[in-house]
């Protein structure tokens, strides 16, 4: 149990890191809808249009590392039982 936590805690750090990297490594907060400016060829007048995209901050960043840590610190309490097996009939 105690290597299974400390298993899920790596993958889960690597995958955050990993996911932030390829979606734009964004140093600020995190955006679901991105503001593009346009210019009407016609009149030539600048508008705004939103186009819904999610790209994770550091705010994602900073939860997902959190998590991984916080599954490794409690691998640390888990105890493993090294006590041998012993059967009754050897101790006679």
């Amino acid at each position: 149990m105690k290597r299974a936590l400390q298993m899920l805690a790596a993958l889960i750090a690597i995958f955050v890191v990993v996911f932030w990297a390829v979606k734009g490594v964004n140093t600020g907060w995190t955006i679901d809808n991105l503001q593009i400016k346009t210019i009407d060829p016609v009149t030539e007048i600048e508008q705004i249009e939103w186009k819904k995209v999610f790209v994770p901050g550091l705010d994602f960043l900073g939860v997902g590392l959190f998590s991984a840590a916080a599954l490794a610190i409690a691998s640390r309490f888990i105890r493993t039982n090294n006590k041998p097996i012993t059967s009754k009939q050897n101790q006679a």
